[in-house]
């Protein structure tokens, strides 16, 4: 009786003891353009079978890209939480992009900061909340029209080094 009540107790333990673990992921990413710009992406995170949560730090310095004539400088945070099919991710920092027309051409400085813009992946698709300034007009992220939408993507697209 003894020995049956130790093996269900080593089992219920070795049950939870599973349930429970996590692993910690740590992952430094950078990128190099051809004109010396760098883009250093640092993840931090842990991982079980109920979820995940990890917080990335990007930092772009003089960083172009594959485009010609950009070049972007900054620092956003992101960070991620999954489980029960749910994913939320909030962004949180400010970029300067700074586009020429060519050598001789006017520079544009275009800011975009980013004020807890929450996305929100559940059930019927992203929602978002939050603010968004682009150029010191703050811009409510529920309210963001498709070709704002689209550049907002298009910006933070840099994650997926992460």
């Amino acid at each position: 009786m003894i020995r049956k009540t130790l093996l269900v107790l080593l089992m219920l333990g070795l049950i939870c003891g599973h349930a429970a673990a996590s692993v910690t992921i740590e992952r430094d990413v950078t990128v190099t353009d051809a004109d010396g710009g760098t883009m250093a992406l640092t993840t931090n995170g842990q991982a079980n079978a109920a979820g995940s949560d990890s917080t990335t730090i990007a930092l772009l310095t003089d960083f172009g890209g594959v485009q010609a004539n950009r070049t972007v400088n900054g620092e956003v945070v992101r960070t991620r939480s999954r489980g029960e099919g749910e994913l939320e991710t909030v962004f949180s920092g400010i970029l300067e992009i700074q586009r020429s027309e060519g050598p001789d051409g006017p520079v544009t400085l275009n800011v975009i900061e980013f004020n807890s813009l929450q996305v929100n992946r559940a059930g019927e698709g992203p929602e978002l909340s939050g603010e968004v300034m682009f150029n010191g007009e703050a811009l409510d992220a529920a309210s963001l029209s498709e070709p704002q939408l689209r550049t907002l993507r298009r910006t933070l697209r840099f994650f997926r080094f992460a």
